[in-house]
């Protein structure tokens, strides 16, 4: 009998556990599309793009107001700013005349010209916006002294805090600016609206109306700001004797309420401001300082420059 021992057995070799179908058709799958010709694509056209939209970023509006502003075919709005007696009826006529004489038709668009014919007591007088397009007489805002609402139309009338009053103010502006912007469709080339404009709240109010009425026209806002009080007193005195506002009025007591009535403009005054994304000129004492923003195209440059130089 044989004796030897058997031999020992050998230890039994360890297995791996099997990776689980899922996880391997999943692994599959995502090394598949990492490796597809989309997948190159996808990534090529990605990094393309990242660079468009950088610039995009950095051009956000300038070149859009800048296409639309050159070429034959540009309509504009010219749009005045600022307090009472800072001139800008002289600016408007000026403006006007300038224009038609490089050969444009041009015209002024007075809201304060058009609200003294709305609230005339003579029901035969026209007071449609045309009649006062040209009307001559200074005064953006200015109004009869009683219209036919039976509102007075003094310094309190021009309160801001006078609802009922604002609420009319804004509704015959934009009675005339609807009026201009037919009118550029049928006929002109550059409208002058000639109003306060003093709020931010207004001058959004006139953009949006000109933009919903055609993209073709393009909005410049023209500001006349004046500090020198010598020349705002001139301009007091002139104002008081050629409006009609202040006709068969004591001098003194119109000068008081155009004083009362620059008061409640100033109370809510807001000058034109960077942040709001406008195209325009400040003329600062008619013009011993002129800024522009955003002034692109033929005529809006002719207008930078040739009549304020």
């Amino acid at each position: 009998m044989d004796n030897t021992p058997p031999p020992a057995a050998s230890p039994p070799v360890p297995t791996r556990s099997p990776i689980p179908t899922r996880v391997v058709t999943e692994a599959s799958s995502v090394l598949a599309r990492s490796h597809s010709p989309s997948a190159h694509r996808l990534g090529h056209h990605q990094h393309q793009q990242q660079p468009q939209l950088q610039q995009q970023q950095r051009w956000p509006r300038d070149h859009v107001y800048r296409r639309k502003a050159d070429g034959r075919t540009e309509k504009l709005v010219l749009v005045l700013v600022g307090l009472p007696a800072r001139g800008k009826s002289y600016i408007a006529h000026k403006l006007v005349n300038y224009l038609n004489w490089t050969g444009r038709r041009a015209r002024l668009f007075n809201v304060g010209a058009f609200r003294r014919l709305a609230s005339s007591s003579s029901p035969a007088a026209d007071s449609s916006p045309e009649a006062a397009a040209t009307g001559a007489d200074g005064g953006g805002d200015g109004a009869s002294s009683t219209a036919k609402s039976g509102m007075r139309h003094d310094s309190e009338f021009f309160s801001h805090a006078n609802a009922r009053a604002r609420a009319l103010r804004d509704e015959l502006a934009f009675t005339v600016l609807q009026e201009l912007c037919q009118w550029l469709d049928s006929e002109g080339d550059v409208a002058v609206f000639d109003a306060t404009n003093t709020t931010k709240e207004r001058r959004r109010g006139v953009l949006e109306r000109c933009r919903a009425h055609s993209r073709k026209i393009n909005v410049i806002f023209i500001e006349s700001i004046c500090d020198d009080r010598q020349v705002l007193e001139s301009n007091f005195l002139q104002k008081i004797r050629n409006s009609p506002d202040y006709r068969n009025m004591p001098e003194e007591e119109a000068v008081k309420d155009l004083r009362a009535r620059i008061s409640n403009y100033e109370a809510v005054y807001e000058t034109v401001e960077d942040d709001e994304q406008l195209s325009y000129i400040k003329l600062i004492n008619l013009q011993s300082k002129v800024i522009c923003n955003r002034i692109y195209g033929k005529i809006a440059q002719k207008i930078a420059i040739d009549p304020f130089g």
